[in-house]
């Protein structure tokens, strides 16, 4: 266990500004070993969401507005089918 605290205590990490979380999970990393030397390696986006990120959501926005669209036509017969009843 003091060994995992050790190299806790090493880490840093800084929040990108620029990243576009929520709507794309990225991730970066740098690592700089004993000798000096720089490892770096990049997620762009979450693996299952290859597609991209502007896709997906936008699918995910046209899915909700379909299901919102939905909704409001079975609210409207409801409504409609009340007042026929009176």
């Amino acid at each position: 266990m003091p060994s995992v605290l050790a190299l806790a205590a090493k880490v840093k990490f800084v929040i990108d500004p620029d990243n576009p979380y929520p709507n794309n999970y990225t991730g970066h990393i740098r690592a700089t070993m004993k000798d000096g030397s720089v490892i770096e390696e990049r997620q762009p986006y979450l693996a299952r969401r290859r597609a991209g990120a502007a896709d997906a959501a936008g699918r995910d926005g046209q899915i909700r507005a379909q299901r919102a669209a939905r909704r409001l036509e079975q609210r409207k017969r409801w409504t409609l089918n009340c007042w026929r009843a009176v």
